[in-house]
């Protein structure tokens, strides 16, 4: 393998090189451009072409070598002596279907914070080690298998080696550590969640899956990684991390008597122990007489993020070869595809479209992927199907297939032209399928794969029941896309990524429904509805139409430790839906509005965008009583022992607590002064888990409590705090200082 490529090197060096004395020469020796008939009779002559491509020949690897340590642990060895380089890599079955319901992201924090200390050295310590040798070392979990990896020069392989096992067997997981990752996380997801194509992707995941692990974003959730605590991290090392289950993959300049014996000497004294087994498998997608299509709603959204699948079998299947020429043939991305050829090329419906038969150890999917404008969403989901179906009805012309495979054998073959890419499909044929045996016979299983093979494993494919999630604007395709199947709209600032539907069924980060109450808390509740009511002004409270609020405080944007003064703050309502936060800090000016339409934007330093969900429409924090006392909703008192905080909290005032849940199961909290009735909290669900309001310092205008302090936390971290000391009430607001600048 290794002189073959040096071959092809030689080859295009010697290419450039004709190239390049061939243009000098021109350059020294112009001739005269040669008379019109030479030019014709050279033109009329047949052009050459390129001989037709042989059969691929099969993969000659390298020496091979397993060996299991007397603890159980796996060694395979990839030996090549052709340079002076060693690549370690140790793969262990604790990927993130490992994630307990209420701590999804685990395992990837795991691995994020694998190299940040260990028992005997510190991460600073760890970063010398690894510049010093001109080194990288890691770690990374993904759905099925948790992966720590390193790699440097051969010299120095006692020192990879026991580095490599040392954060490996005793990482400590600082606190500090812990905040910093939790800190960035939480705002990456956040834009990830902001992003329509990672939320079209997240929100296929659950819907293909179900309540199954595979169905979880594996970084974590807003809701789950506030909640893991080192003693979460700690218990996970302990119990996945044994030697009974681990494959210790070296490769490179080494031999089998010197891996046999670094590896004994790093994790020989591992003790090997039991691992609790993996949960049971995903069932696969119900035969159904339509597809069940999920509508993601972003009102004004300018595109539609199509996702469209189903559940396959898993990475050990043995018609994935089959399953590969037959994605390759219908659009895996390359220009020849047929779903790129007509909704692309033909139509210039998207800018891509691709089809793929992912694979996990448990289950995989297949998936067709793409985005186009609003107005041609239904078109382009025909499209996509009628393709699919249409490859699946007829088998593939010989030379279509041909030039599939010839790409797909010439793509492996690069793949594995280099040491360390041929170590990571060893590493993948190993865990998921046969060893060595996967990599040598693959290009003649791709080879063997007939036409009829390929319209077969289409065929068979449960798309009749398919599921189908779109991201885009509700109101401008519901009605277009309903002929494909059965359509459920969900707001996309109302995802709950941790529910099998992706209809929020909690309150305030709980994993239980609603509870229904009885007609006694029915008849409590709306007695505690109408005394909150009552003091904020009763029928004048009811009645308001618009009210302001000017002071100041100091903002800190999600996800950022940082705290803007605000030097002047006026908040604007207009009800019952619009809103307008207006900010000035010293570092220009910031603000977030609610339309009539409900939907939120934010003007900050000159730039207009979409406002982050859950902070973008948190409006007038007192409306949702007003809304309440119309009807519409469910009442029911708390008790000490349910609320997610203790009630007696403000300021050692004793709070009432009580829940109000529309239509859609979305609880609200309320919490107000027993003695008063003034609210104190107001703890709103989202699709990030909560954002809770706190009120206080009221002030009477015209008849009306209005607060005096206003502070607004998600998930614990406060985005803004405000007080205030000049009240209006139901002075004349143009509708347009709530419309999103154009």
């Amino acid at each position: 393998m290794m002189r073959t490529q040096r071959i092809v090197l030689g080859m295009l060096a010697a290419a450039c090189l004709i190239s390049s004395n061939a243009a000098t020469a021109q350059r020294k020796h112009k001739q005269k451009s040669p008379p019109k008939a030479a030019v014709k009779a050279a033109a009329a002559k047949p052009m050459s072409v390129m001989p037709p491509l042989g059969a691929p020949h099969p993969l000659r690897l390298p020496p091979i070598v397993e060996r299991t340590l007397p603890n159980g642990l796996r060694l395979v060895l990839l030996e090549d002596h052709t340079q002076p380089a060693l690549w370690l890599r140790l793969a262990l079955p604790a990927g993130s279907i490992r994630d307990p319901r209420n701590r999804v992201g685990l395992a990837q924090m795991t691995a994020a914070l694998l190299t940040k200390g260990t028992m005997t050295r510190s991460e600073a310590q760890i970063a010398d080690i690894v510049d010093g040798l001109g080194a990288s070392i890691g770690a990374g979990a993904d759905s099925d298998y948790f992966t720590v990896s390193a790699s440097g020069l051969s010299t120095y392989r006692d020192t990879l080696f026991d580095l490599f096992a040392d954060i490996t067997l005793r990482p400590t997981f600082p606190i500090v550590e812990i905040d910093r990752y939790r800190t960035i996380m939480l705002s990456n997801i956040t834009q990830s969640l902001a992003d329509g194509g990672t939320l079209a992707d997240i929100a296929f995941s659950r819907r293909l899956y179900g309540a199954h692990p595979y169905g979880d974003f594996s970084a974590g959730t807003p809701v789950s990684l506030p909640d893991i605590t080192q003693q979460d991290l700690s218990a996970f090392h302990q119990t996945y991390f044994s030697p009974s289950v681990a494959t210790l993959f070296v490769a490179g300049d080494i031999t089998l008597e010197q891996a046999t014996a670094k590896a004994t000497a790093a994790f020989g004294e591992w003790e090997r122990k039991s691992v609790p087994s993996l949960p049971a498998p995903p069932k696969a997608s119900p035969d159904a007489s339509q597809a069940q299509i999920t509508l993601i709603d972003r009102p004004g959204s300018a595109q539609t993020q199509i996702r469209i699948g189903t559940v396959i079998a898993g990475a050990s299947d043995p018609k994935r070869y089959i399953a590969s020429v037959a994605s390759f043939i219908l659009g895996v991305g390359n220009d020849n595809g047929r779903l790129t050829r007509e909704v692309r090329v033909k139509r210039g419906l998207t800018y891509s479209i691709g089809s793929d038969f992912g694979r996990r150890a448990q289950a995989g999917a297949f998936e067709i992927s793409t985005f186009t404008k609003t107005p041609s969403t239904a078109e382009v989901l025909r499209l996509a199907l009628a393709e699919t179906s249409k490859l699946a009805q007829d088998p593939p012309a010989d030379s279509e297939l041909v030039e599939s495979k010839t790409l797909l054998n010439g793509s492996f073959a690069l793949s594995v032209a280099t040491t360390p890419g041929l170590l990571g499909r060893l590493q993948t044929a190993t865990l998921y399928g046969a060893g060595a045996s996967d990599l040598t016979l693959r290009a003649s299983r791709i080879q063997a794969v007939t036409p009829t093979q390929v319209s077969d494993i289409l065929h068979n494919l449960n798309m009749r029941g398919a599921q189908i999630v779109l991201v885009g604007d509700a109101k401008a395709i519901e009605k277009d896309i309903r002929p494909f199947g059965k359509v459920t709209v969900i707001p996309a600032d109302s995802i709950d990524l941790l529910s099998p539907t992706l209809l929020p069924v909690r309150g305030t980060g709980t994993e239980t429904a609603p509870i229904k109450p009885t007609a006694a808390e029915t008849e409590a509740g709306k007695a505690l509805l109408a005394a909150t009511i009552k003091a904020f002004g009763g029928d004048a409270f009811l009645n308001l139409k618009q009210y302001q609020l000017k002071g100041k405080g100091e903002l800190s944007p999600p996800g950022q430790e940082i705290k803007l003064p605000v030097n002047d703050a006026t908040l604007t309502f207009s009800l019952p839906n619009r809103s307008r936060y207006d900010l000035k800090t010293t570092f220009g000016n910031i603000v977030l509005a609610t339309g009539k339409d409900g939907t939120g934007w934010i003007s900050a330093l000159g730039q207009i965008q979409d406002a982050p969900q859950g902070v973008g429409n948190i409006g007038d924090p007192t409306d949702l009583l007003r809304r309440a006392a119309n009807g519409g909703y469910t009442v029911r008192p708390l008790s000490d022992k349910e609320a997610s905080k203790p009630i007696n909290e403000a300021d050692g005032k004793a709070l009432r607590g009580f829940t109000l849940t529309d239509a859609a199961n979305r609880t609200t909290h309320i919490y107000a002064e027993a003695e008063s009735g003034l609210v104190r909290r107001v703890v709103v669900p989202d699709n990030k888990g909560s954002v809770t309001i706190f009120l206080g310092n009221y002030h009477e205008t015209e008849g009306v409590m209005l607060p005096g302090s206003l502070q607004i936390t998600q998930n614990g971290k406060t985005f803004i705090t405000l007080s205030f000391d000049t009240f209006a009430v139901n002075k004349p607001v143009e509708d347009a200082l709530f419309a999103r600048p154009k």
